[in-house]
């Protein structure tokens, strides 16, 4: 009896689900590559959308240019929207690099708490499931960030 009740107690317990994060108020997108900014775009629920990027051509080292827009909230929700199947991977993405000297980054989700949910990527990594989905993901919401912001 007490096997049987324990093993009730382990299949409940494989069963539970855990609550889905609360929605993102602010998604950010940053890729580095030597150690050095060469984009990063951000979105907010309250309108508000900022980009940094290193002006194409340009030498490594050379300090990003920001610029910022309005945005509303259709357009942010399609960003979010379409980084939204990535979030189940935080913590979930495995990286056996093949190619050491590729741009890397991360995909960041602030919560209205405060709380913030990050995946960190490398180019350099070999491909898998949870990468491929990650930068398909990633040109989806680099897609939505351009036409929201006319970039």
């Amino acid at each position: 009896m007490r096997r049987a009740s324990i093993a009730l107690a382990l299949f409940l317990a494989a069963c539970a689900t855990t609550a889905p994060p609360e929605p993102s108020t602010r998604v950010t997108v940053e890729v580095f590559s030597w150690g050095y900014l060469q984009e990063r775009w951000s979105v907010s629920a309250t309108g508000e959308a900022s980009l940094e990027r290193v002006p194409q051509g340009a030498q490594l080292a050379t300090p990003p240019v920001s610029q910022t827009f309005t945005i509303t909230p259709e357009e942010f929700e399609q960003v979010r929207a379409a980084l939204a199947p990535a979030e189940p991977l935080v913590g979930n993405i495995t990286c056996n690099r093949t190619i050491t000297d590729m741009p890397y980054g991360a995909v960041k989700w602030q919560r209205g708490d405060g709380s913030e949910d990050t995946i960190s990527f490398d180019y350099g990594c070999q491909p898998n499931p949870g990468l491929e989905l990650l930068f398909e993901r990633l040109e989806a919401a680099g897609n939505a960030f351009t036409a929201a912001t006319a970039q």
